[in-house]
Protein backbone atom coordinates (compact mmCIF):
# COMPACT_ATOMS: atom_id res chain seq x y z
CA UNK A 1 0.00 0.00 0.00
CA UNK A 2 0.78 3.61 -0.31
CA UNK A 3 2.53 5.34 2.64
CA UNK A 4 2.51 8.50 4.10
CA UNK A 5 5.16 10.84 6.29
CA UNK A 6 4.53 12.89 9.39
CA UNK A 7 4.54 16.52 8.84
CA UNK A 8 6.68 18.32 10.76
CA UNK A 9 6.86 21.81 12.25
CA UNK A 10 10.09 22.92 10.74
CA UNK A 11 8.01 24.07 7.46
CA UNK A 12 7.23 27.68 8.43
CA UNK A 13 8.40 29.67 5.61
CA UNK A 14 6.89 30.32 2.67
CA UNK A 15 9.50 28.82 0.71
CA UNK A 16 9.12 25.70 3.00
CA UNK A 17 5.07 25.52 2.30
CA UNK A 18 5.46 25.61 -1.40
CA UNK A 19 7.40 22.69 -0.96
CA UNK A 20 5.23 20.41 1.76
CA UNK A 21 2.38 21.39 -0.83
CA UNK A 22 4.19 19.80 -3.86
CA UNK A 23 5.51 17.06 -2.05
CA UNK A 24 1.50 16.21 -1.56
CA UNK A 25 1.09 16.43 -4.68
CA UNK A 26 3.48 14.34 -6.12
CA UNK A 27 1.93 11.67 -3.37
CA UNK A 28 -1.71 12.46 -4.30
CA UNK A 29 -0.46 11.95 -8.07
CA UNK A 30 1.27 8.47 -7.06
CA UNK A 31 -2.29 7.28 -5.94
CA UNK A 32 -4.31 8.49 -8.96
CA UNK A 33 -1.99 6.80 -11.23
CA UNK A 34 -3.10 3.17 -9.07
CA UNK A 35 -6.89 2.81 -10.16
CA UNK A 36 -6.83 -0.37 -7.52
CA UNK A 37 -6.65 1.48 -4.63
CA UNK A 38 -9.25 3.58 -3.00
CA UNK A 39 -7.23 6.65 -1.23
CA UNK A 40 -6.87 6.94 2.73
CA UNK A 41 -7.68 10.02 4.64
CA UNK A 42 -4.20 8.98 6.61
CA UNK A 43 -2.49 9.85 3.44
CA UNK A 44 -4.57 13.12 2.02
CA UNK A 45 -5.00 15.18 5.38
CA UNK A 46 -1.53 17.03 6.28
CA UNK A 47 -1.19 16.01 9.90
CA UNK A 48 0.52 17.53 12.65
CA UNK A 49 1.51 14.55 15.12
CA UNK A 50 2.36 14.46 18.52
CA UNK A 51 4.98 12.62 19.81
CA UNK A 52 3.26 9.68 21.16
CA UNK A 53 1.54 9.42 17.51
CA UNK A 54 -1.85 10.79 17.79
CA UNK A 55 -3.26 13.04 15.45
CA UNK A 56 -4.08 16.36 17.24
CA UNK A 57 -4.90 18.79 14.54
CA UNK A 58 -4.92 19.29 10.44
CA UNK A 59 -3.73 21.83 8.95
CA UNK A 60 -5.76 25.51 7.83
CA UNK A 61 -5.71 23.88 4.40
CA UNK A 62 -9.42 23.33 3.45
CA UNK A 63 -10.14 20.63 0.58
CA UNK A 64 -13.50 18.53 -0.24
CA UNK A 65 -11.94 15.80 -1.13
CA UNK A 66 -14.39 13.09 -0.91
CA UNK A 67 -13.04 10.32 0.78
CA UNK A 68 -11.73 12.11 4.05
CA UNK A 69 -15.19 12.75 5.72
CA UNK A 70 -15.80 13.97 9.16
CA UNK A 71 -18.18 11.31 11.27
CA UNK A 72 -19.79 11.95 14.87
CA UNK A 73 -16.90 10.63 16.49
CA UNK A 74 -13.92 12.06 14.44
CA UNK A 75 -11.15 9.78 13.41
CA UNK A 76 -8.95 12.50 13.90
CA UNK A 77 -8.65 12.37 17.95
CA UNK A 78 -8.35 8.55 17.32
CA UNK A 79 -4.61 7.01 17.89
CA UNK A 80 -3.32 5.42 15.31
CA UNK A 81 -1.64 2.37 15.24
CA UNK A 82 0.59 3.50 12.13
CA UNK A 83 0.99 6.35 9.96
CA UNK A 84 0.82 4.13 7.17
CA UNK A 85 -2.58 3.20 7.45
CA UNK A 86 -3.93 1.07 4.70
CA UNK A 87 -7.37 2.63 3.15
CA UNK A 88 -9.48 0.02 3.48
CA UNK A 89 -9.27 0.47 7.33
CA UNK A 90 -10.03 4.10 6.79
CA UNK A 91 -13.03 2.93 4.72
CA UNK A 92 -14.11 0.00 7.08
CA UNK A 93 -13.65 2.87 10.32
CA UNK A 94 -15.70 5.34 8.91
CA UNK A 95 -18.51 3.72 7.95
CA UNK A 96 -18.77 2.32 11.44
CA UNK A 97 -18.56 5.15 12.81
CA UNK A 98 -21.14 6.98 11.15
CA UNK A 99 -23.89 5.19 9.45
CA UNK A 100 -25.66 7.89 7.60
CA UNK A 101 -22.48 7.98 5.48
CA UNK A 102 -23.95 6.41 1.75
CA UNK A 103 -22.26 4.90 -1.07
CA UNK A 104 -22.44 6.59 -4.26
CA UNK A 105 -20.41 5.60 -7.31
CA UNK A 106 -19.21 6.67 -10.26
CA UNK A 107 -18.82 10.39 -9.12
CA UNK A 108 -16.07 12.97 -10.74
CA UNK A 109 -13.68 15.29 -10.17
CA UNK A 110 -11.09 17.71 -11.59
CA UNK A 111 -8.26 19.58 -10.38
CA UNK A 112 -4.86 20.25 -11.69
CA UNK A 113 -1.50 18.57 -9.73
CA UNK A 114 2.58 19.07 -10.62
CA UNK A 115 5.34 18.31 -9.22
CA UNK A 116 7.74 20.80 -8.14
CA UNK A 117 9.46 22.86 -10.68
CA UNK A 118 8.71 20.07 -13.36
CA UNK A 119 6.11 19.54 -15.73
CA UNK A 120 2.25 20.62 -14.76
CA UNK A 121 -0.44 18.58 -16.46
CA UNK A 122 -4.15 18.50 -15.96
CA UNK A 123 -5.75 15.50 -14.13
CA UNK A 124 -9.12 14.13 -14.42
CA UNK A 125 -10.44 11.20 -11.48
CA UNK A 126 -13.58 8.93 -11.74
CA UNK A 127 -14.06 7.44 -8.18
CA UNK A 128 -16.84 6.03 -6.13
CA UNK A 129 -17.60 8.58 -3.15
CA UNK A 130 -18.80 8.07 0.79
CA UNK A 131 -21.44 10.71 1.66
CA UNK A 132 -20.92 12.56 4.65
CA UNK A 133 -19.74 15.93 6.11
CA UNK A 134 -15.90 16.51 4.34
CA UNK A 135 -12.51 17.19 6.59
CA UNK A 136 -10.89 20.34 5.52
CA UNK A 137 -7.70 19.65 3.69
CA UNK A 138 -5.59 21.12 1.54
CA UNK A 139 -6.72 24.67 1.09
CA UNK A 140 -5.90 27.36 -1.66
CA UNK A 141 -7.53 30.00 -0.60
CA UNK A 142 -3.91 31.79 0.44
CA UNK A 143 -3.29 31.86 -3.65
CA UNK A 144 -0.12 29.73 -2.33
CA UNK A 145 -0.89 26.79 -5.11
CA UNK A 146 -1.59 29.92 -8.14
CA UNK A 147 2.13 30.81 -6.94
CA UNK A 148 3.55 27.93 -7.08
CA UNK A 149 1.90 26.87 -10.57
CA UNK A 150 2.60 30.48 -11.63
CA UNK A 151 6.53 29.58 -10.15
CA UNK A 152 6.05 26.73 -12.83
CA UNK A 153 4.92 28.32 -15.56
CA UNK A 154 7.53 31.46 -15.08
CA UNK A 155 10.48 28.65 -15.03
CA UNK A 156 9.31 26.68 -17.71
CA UNK A 157 8.86 29.90 -19.90
CA UNK A 158 12.58 31.10 -19.34
CA UNK A 159 13.84 27.92 -19.85
CA UNK A 160 12.70 27.57 -23.16
CA UNK A 161 13.60 31.32 -23.62
CA UNK A 162 17.29 30.48 -22.55
CA UNK A 163 17.48 27.22 -24.91
CA UNK A 164 16.11 29.62 -27.62
CA UNK A 165 18.67 32.29 -27.26
CA UNK A 166 21.40 28.88 -26.93
CA UNK A 167 20.20 27.46 -30.26
CA UNK A 168 20.23 31.12 -32.06
CA UNK A 169 23.55 31.75 -30.86
CA UNK A 170 25.25 28.64 -32.07
CA UNK A 171 23.22 29.54 -35.40
CA UNK A 172 24.58 32.68 -35.59
CA UNK A 173 28.37 31.43 -34.62
CA UNK A 174 28.16 28.63 -37.12
CA UNK A 175 26.79 31.24 -40.12
CA UNK A 176 29.42 33.61 -39.23
CA UNK A 177 32.27 31.43 -39.42
CA UNK A 178 30.75 30.29 -42.75
CA UNK A 179 30.05 33.69 -43.75
CA UNK A 180 33.93 35.19 -42.94
CA UNK A 181 35.39 31.64 -44.64
CA UNK A 182 33.60 32.02 -47.70
CA UNK A 183 34.58 35.70 -49.27
CA UNK A 184 38.68 34.68 -47.36
CA UNK A 185 38.77 32.16 -48.89
CA UNK A 186 38.05 33.61 -52.27
CA UNK A 187 40.75 36.58 -51.69
CA UNK A 188 43.36 34.06 -50.31
CA UNK A 189 43.14 31.86 -53.54
CA UNK A 190 43.35 34.79 -55.70
CA UNK A 191 46.75 36.65 -53.57
CA UNK A 192 48.31 32.88 -54.81
CA UNK A 193 47.06 32.82 -58.08
CA UNK A 194 48.58 36.64 -58.70
CA UNK A 195 51.45 36.31 -56.42
CA UNK A 196 52.76 32.45 -58.07
CA UNK A 197 50.81 32.08 -62.29
CA UNK A 198 51.45 33.96 -64.37
CA UNK A 199 47.75 35.44 -65.66
CA UNK A 200 46.89 37.03 -68.38
CA UNK A 201 45.69 40.55 -68.17
CA UNK A 202 41.97 39.92 -68.32
CA UNK A 203 42.54 37.19 -65.65
CA UNK A 204 44.37 39.66 -63.68
CA UNK A 205 41.29 41.77 -64.11
CA UNK A 206 38.84 39.35 -62.92
CA UNK A 207 41.41 38.01 -60.10
CA UNK A 208 41.44 41.75 -58.64
CA UNK A 209 37.73 42.47 -59.24
CA UNK A 210 37.06 39.08 -57.09
CA UNK A 211 39.76 40.61 -54.08
CA UNK A 212 37.72 43.42 -54.28
CA UNK A 213 33.61 41.94 -54.29
CA UNK A 214 34.93 39.64 -51.36
CA UNK A 215 36.60 42.43 -49.32
CA UNK A 216 33.86 44.47 -50.10
CA UNK A 217 31.83 41.61 -48.60
CA UNK A 218 33.94 41.30 -45.39
CA UNK A 219 33.55 44.91 -44.89
CA UNK A 220 29.81 44.80 -44.83
CA UNK A 221 30.18 41.75 -42.45
CA UNK A 222 32.13 43.50 -39.69
CA UNK A 223 30.27 46.38 -40.17
CA UNK A 224 26.43 44.25 -39.54
CA UNK A 225 28.89 43.17 -36.41
CA UNK A 226 30.08 46.74 -35.28
CA UNK A 227 26.41 48.25 -35.66
CA UNK A 228 24.91 45.75 -33.35
CA UNK A 229 27.42 46.17 -30.89
CA UNK A 230 27.15 49.52 -30.88
CA UNK A 231 22.91 48.84 -31.02
CA UNK A 232 23.49 46.67 -27.72
CA UNK A 233 25.64 49.62 -25.80
CA UNK A 234 23.58 52.62 -27.03
CA UNK A 235 26.15 54.15 -28.66
CA UNK A 236 24.97 54.13 -32.09
CA UNK A 237 25.00 57.95 -32.81
CA UNK A 238 23.41 59.79 -35.79
CA UNK A 239 25.08 63.18 -37.91
CA UNK A 240 21.68 64.44 -38.71
CA UNK A 241 20.83 67.16 -40.97
CA UNK A 242 17.99 68.25 -43.97
CA UNK A 243 18.09 65.30 -46.21
CA UNK A 244 16.17 64.91 -49.74
CA UNK A 245 14.83 61.35 -49.26
CA UNK A 246 13.86 60.72 -53.24
CA UNK A 247 17.65 61.73 -53.23
CA UNK A 248 18.43 58.78 -51.00
CA UNK A 249 16.39 56.49 -52.27
CA UNK A 250 17.58 56.86 -56.35
CA UNK A 251 21.44 56.89 -54.65
CA UNK A 252 20.49 53.82 -53.63
CA UNK A 253 19.03 51.82 -56.32
CA UNK A 254 21.05 53.46 -58.27
CA UNK A 255 24.02 51.71 -56.47
CA UNK A 256 22.01 48.18 -56.79
CA UNK A 257 20.91 47.99 -60.25
CA UNK A 258 24.18 46.06 -61.78
CA UNK A 259 22.44 43.56 -59.43
CA UNK A 260 19.36 43.51 -60.42
CA UNK A 261 20.56 43.38 -64.37
CA UNK A 262 22.58 40.35 -63.12
CA UNK A 263 19.19 38.79 -62.27
CA UNK A 264 16.81 40.29 -64.95
CA UNK A 265 15.23 41.76 -62.61
CA UNK A 266 13.45 44.30 -63.47
CA UNK A 267 13.39 47.70 -60.65
CA UNK A 268 10.08 50.05 -60.81
CA UNK A 269 10.34 53.06 -59.40
CA UNK A 270 6.86 55.44 -58.32
CA UNK A 271 7.97 58.45 -56.56
CA UNK A 272 5.19 61.32 -55.94
CA UNK A 273 6.21 64.73 -56.71
CA UNK A 274 7.39 67.66 -54.24
CA UNK A 275 8.09 65.70 -51.46
CA UNK A 276 9.29 67.45 -48.57
CA UNK A 277 13.06 66.83 -46.48
CA UNK A 278 13.70 64.57 -43.81
CA UNK A 279 15.65 65.74 -40.96
CA UNK A 280 18.22 62.83 -40.40
CA UNK A 281 21.67 61.41 -41.42
CA UNK A 282 22.23 60.77 -45.08
CA UNK A 283 24.74 57.67 -44.76
CA UNK A 284 22.58 56.04 -42.28
CA UNK A 285 19.17 56.15 -44.54
CA UNK A 286 21.16 54.67 -47.71
CA UNK A 287 21.97 52.17 -45.02
CA UNK A 288 18.53 51.60 -44.07
CA UNK A 289 17.36 51.58 -47.96
CA UNK A 290 20.40 49.64 -49.28
CA UNK A 291 19.50 46.79 -46.63
CA UNK A 292 15.93 46.92 -47.94
CA UNK A 293 16.38 47.05 -51.42
CA UNK A 294 19.48 44.50 -51.39
CA UNK A 295 17.57 42.00 -49.56
CA UNK A 296 14.39 42.82 -52.27
CA UNK A 297 17.10 41.73 -55.26
CA UNK A 298 18.51 38.22 -53.47
CA UNK A 299 15.67 37.33 -52.08
CA UNK A 300 13.56 37.72 -55.52
CA UNK A 301 14.63 34.66 -58.48
CA UNK A 302 15.63 35.90 -61.99
CA UNK A 303 13.46 37.29 -64.24
CA UNK A 304 11.42 38.97 -61.25
CA UNK A 305 10.12 42.58 -60.45
CA UNK A 306 11.44 45.06 -57.80
CA UNK A 307 8.92 48.04 -56.79
CA UNK A 308 9.72 51.09 -55.25
CA UNK A 309 7.63 53.68 -53.96
CA UNK A 310 7.98 56.99 -52.44
CA UNK A 311 4.78 59.01 -51.38
CA UNK A 312 3.56 61.33 -48.64
CA UNK A 313 0.88 60.06 -46.24
CA UNK A 314 -0.26 63.13 -44.09
CA UNK A 315 3.41 64.16 -42.35
CA UNK A 316 5.02 61.39 -42.94
CA UNK A 317 7.26 60.05 -45.60
CA UNK A 318 6.41 56.70 -46.84
CA UNK A 319 8.79 54.14 -48.77
CA UNK A 320 7.96 51.01 -49.83
CA UNK A 321 9.78 48.27 -51.09
CA UNK A 322 7.69 45.31 -52.89
CA UNK A 323 9.03 42.17 -54.27
CA UNK A 324 7.95 38.93 -55.99
CA UNK A 325 10.52 36.79 -53.68
CA UNK A 326 10.56 33.88 -51.39
CA UNK A 327 8.08 35.62 -48.87
CA UNK A 328 7.99 35.52 -45.50
CA UNK A 329 6.18 32.45 -43.46
CA UNK A 330 2.99 34.38 -41.15
CA UNK A 331 5.03 32.36 -38.22
CA UNK A 332 8.29 33.74 -39.18
CA UNK A 333 6.80 37.14 -39.66
CA UNK A 334 6.50 38.36 -36.04
CA UNK A 335 10.31 38.07 -35.69
CA UNK A 336 11.63 39.33 -38.95
CA UNK A 337 12.99 42.34 -36.80
CA UNK A 338 15.20 39.82 -34.78
CA UNK A 339 18.85 40.00 -33.97
CA UNK A 340 20.73 36.66 -35.39
CA UNK A 341 16.60 35.32 -36.79
CA UNK A 342 16.76 33.77 -40.26
CA UNK A 343 13.75 32.19 -41.79
CA UNK A 344 15.38 28.82 -42.00
CA UNK A 345 18.77 27.74 -41.92
CA UNK A 346 19.30 26.39 -46.07
CA UNK A 347 17.45 29.74 -46.88
CA UNK A 348 20.58 31.35 -45.24
CA UNK A 349 23.22 29.25 -47.05
CA UNK A 350 21.55 29.22 -50.30
CA UNK A 351 21.77 33.51 -49.92
CA UNK A 352 24.03 34.41 -47.40
CA UNK A 353 24.02 36.43 -44.24
CA UNK A 354 24.22 36.58 -40.73
CA UNK A 355 20.55 37.74 -40.10
CA UNK A 356 21.87 41.01 -38.75
CA UNK A 357 20.39 43.90 -41.54
CA UNK A 358 16.63 43.83 -40.39
CA UNK A 359 17.22 44.76 -36.55
CA UNK A 360 19.84 47.18 -37.70
CA UNK A 361 17.14 48.86 -40.14
CA UNK A 362 14.77 48.88 -37.22
CA UNK A 363 16.87 50.44 -34.95
CA UNK A 364 18.12 52.59 -37.26
CA UNK A 365 14.84 54.11 -38.37
CA UNK A 366 13.59 54.48 -34.75
CA UNK A 367 16.10 56.72 -33.84
CA UNK A 368 14.95 58.73 -36.69
CA UNK A 369 11.81 58.85 -35.43
CA UNK A 370 10.16 56.34 -37.73
CA UNK A 371 8.49 52.99 -37.67
CA UNK A 372 9.29 50.09 -40.42
CA UNK A 373 6.83 47.05 -40.99
CA UNK A 374 6.97 43.83 -42.99
CA UNK A 375 4.19 42.12 -44.76
CA UNK A 376 3.88 38.81 -46.90
CA UNK A 377 1.27 36.60 -47.65
CA UNK A 378 3.19 33.60 -46.94
CA UNK A 379 6.36 31.37 -48.65
CA UNK A 380 6.52 32.26 -52.45
CA UNK A 381 4.28 35.08 -52.64
CA UNK A 382 6.72 38.10 -51.98
CA UNK A 383 6.96 40.59 -49.16
CA UNK A 384 6.58 44.27 -48.75
CA UNK A 385 8.67 46.27 -46.44
CA UNK A 386 7.22 49.68 -45.54
CA UNK A 387 9.45 52.55 -44.20
CA UNK A 388 7.38 55.68 -42.21
CA UNK A 389 9.36 58.56 -41.51
CA UNK A 390 8.44 61.87 -40.33
CA UNK A 391 9.38 64.97 -42.28
CA UNK A 392 10.70 67.95 -41.20
CA UNK A 393 8.16 70.12 -41.21
CA UNK A 394 6.20 68.08 -39.06
CA UNK A 395 9.63 66.98 -37.02
CA UNK A 396 10.14 70.80 -36.50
Amino acid sequence: PLQGYPVKEAFLTEDEKSQWLEIQRERLSSMISDQRKLLSADELIALKLKREGLAFRIEKYEHSYPHCWRTDKPILYYPLDSWFVKTTAVKDRMIALNREIQWKPESTGTGRFGNWLENLVDWNLSRSRYWGTPLPIWSTDDGLERRCIGSIEELREAVQEAKAANTLKDEFLATLSHELRTPAGVIGGFVELLKYERLSESESEEALDAIERNSRSLVTLIDDILDVSRVITGKFKLAPKPVDLASVVESVIAAEMLAAQAKNIRIVTEFEPGLGPVYGDTTRLQQIFWNLLSNAIKFTPRNGRVKVTLKMDGPRAIVKIADTGVGIEGQFLPHVFERFRQQDSGMNRAYGGLGLGLSIVKHLVELHGGLVTAESEGKGKGSIFTVSLPVLTAAG
